[in-house]
């Protein structure tokens, strides 16, 4: 060093307290040999460190810089001046992004506390059952969310009851509170009857307040007037609801049937399939070819759609899903096999074989009513 200006300001400031060299050193928190080096311009305090001197003696930081630099007339202490702000930026660089990783780890928290306040077990599946036993329907559900609560139930029957063409049928959903009727709406058929809060007569934000005030009323009008009335109250038993943050969308398809063949044949015909040789039933509308091949524990699934066509069989024995699409040239874009049961892709023939989440929809819908 060739100069201790800003040494003979260091010692001016200490004696100002009356400290010694000891004192100084324990107040600032630096050791006392370090101070001594200062005091006698062997050495340089830091930046950090003249920033420390000029706040505790309430003195003016640029005038204590200004006398570090002059210290130096060599100019080989610039080049640690700048190191020493590079490595200042390094620092505050890094507390910032202690900052924003805590601030990342806020986000994530608030947005996880907002899916709770908001989302958590605000869409729920129920089951329907019809408590009269004289009653037979295929498939119920009631499912509530945030938005919107419907009621479904599909293809109902009274056993024994036989509909003519010239019969009327009525179906009224109500609520009996107090021994007085609520009608909630009334349909024409038995196949398919769907109500939700924006649809009913009477005005409700969730139908499962009345889930213990529900009946079904099935009436039939023959063309001499003669009238047939049953009723059933319902029966809603919780099947699903989001009560976890991730929900594996994986639908359950039976592997097994747990009906006898002359049950699933009376399903079948109920619902439109028309049968062929050796067991087959075979059900078409406008989009899908339906086959199901009873002998062989086998549904095949074909439709087209924007030039291409579209194959799908479901192997039930060994609860697996061959998937085929090809276009009319027959060239094969996917061709896979998908395994239900495990929820992954076992066998990648042809294409990105990713399109399955669609293929369970389709199944969910037009199979496994005859399944569960």
């Amino acid at each position: 060093m060739n100069g201790n200006k800003l040494g003979k300001i260091i010692v001016g400031l200490r004696k100002s307290k009356g400290f010694t060299q000891k004192q100084l050193a324990d107040e600032l928190h630096v050791s006392d040999k370090s101070l001594s080096n200062w005091e006698r311009g062997y050495s340089l305090p830091t930046i950090e460190t003249v920033y420390l001197f000029s706040k505790y003696f309430e003195v003016n930081f640029q005038d204590l810089m200004k006398a570090r630099l002059e210290d130096d007339k060599d100019g080989n202490l610039v080049q640690g001046v700048i190191d020493e702000f590079n490595n200042m930026g390094n620092k505050k660089a890094k507390r910032l992004k202690k900052i924003l990783f805590g601030t990342l780890i806020i986000i994530a928290i608030l947005i996880v506390g907002l899916f709770f306040v908001f989302n958590y077990n605000r869409f729920v599946v129920y089951k329907v059952q019809l408590e009269n036993s004289d009653f037979v329907m295929i498939s119920g559900s009631y499912i509530e969310t945030n938005q919107k609560d419907t009621l479904y139930l599909n293809n109902i029957n009274v056993k024994g009851l036989e509909i003519k063409n010239t019969d009327t049928v009525s179906v009224d959903v109500y609520v009996l509170d107090n021994k007085e009727e609520k009608l909630i709406n009334t349909f024409s058929d038995l196949d398919n009857i769907h109500i939700d809060n924006f649809e009913s007569y009477i005005e409700f934000d969730n139908l499962s307040d009345y889930f213990d005030k529900l009946y079904l009323r099935v009436t039939i009008i023959d063309k001499n007037n003669k009238v047939q009335e049953y009723t059933t109250k319902m029966k809603f038993i919780k099947d699903f609801s989001n009560s976890k943050i991730y929900i594996k969308d994986n639908i359950e398809i039976v592997k097994t049937i747990n009906k006898t063949p002359e049950e699933i044949k009376n399903i079948l015909l109920k619902n439109d399939y028309k049968e062929n040789p050796n067991n087959n039933f075979i059900k078409k509308d406008k989009i899908y070819n339906i086959n199901y091949m009873m002998n062989l524990n086998k549904i095949k699934i074909y439709y087209e759609k924007n030039g291409f066509n579209y194959l799908y069989t479901y192997l039930l024995d060994v609860n697996r899903i061959e998937i085929l699409i090809y276009n009319n040239n027959n060239l094969e874009i996917e061709n896979y096999k998908y395994d239900v049961q495990n929820g992954k892709v076992i066998e990648c023939i042809t294409g990105k074989c990713n399109n399955y989440e669609e293929t369970l929809k389709l199944f969910k819908k037009e199979v496994l009513y005859l399944l569960k």
